[in-house]
């Protein structure tokens, strides 16, 4: 897999800052294995403050210290699955304004991946 991501803030006479070099991305995974390869693809591609936690209780937790600008989450988690943790994180998101959220799926049934 090649993946390639450049995002940069328009232009105001200054030198163009990577958007990546100011994101915080949370990745939210019991697998640490494919958290771990999701955070190193990310570093790679210029993003500096990615945060990785294996328990979704733990960043649901912390969620608000974290403050992140996107969140990646898998579904299939323990305890707690990916969408409960998106609707527990909903009432947090609201009122902070718009998160993205990507859904991380591995080979999830049709109907999670319509959800989702």
């Amino acid at each position: 897999m090649n993946f390639s991501i450049s995002l940069t803030t328009p232009s105001s006479g200054e030198e163009d800052v990577p958007m990546a070099s100011k994101m915080t991305i949370l990745i939210v995974d019991s697998d640490q294995e494919s958290s771990q390869a999701l955070g190193q693809v990310l570093e790679k591609a210029g993003y500096v403050d990615v945060k990785t936690i294996h328990d979704p209780w733990q960043a649901l937790a912390q969620f608000s210290s974290l403050k992140p600008d996107l969140v990646m989450l898998a579904l299939n988690m323990p305890q707690l699955n990916g969408f409960q943790l998106m609707a527990a994180l909903e009432p947090v998101t609201i009122a902070e304004g718009f998160l993205p959220m990507i859904v991380l799926l591995a080979n999830e049934h049709p109907n999670a991946r319509e959800q989702a």
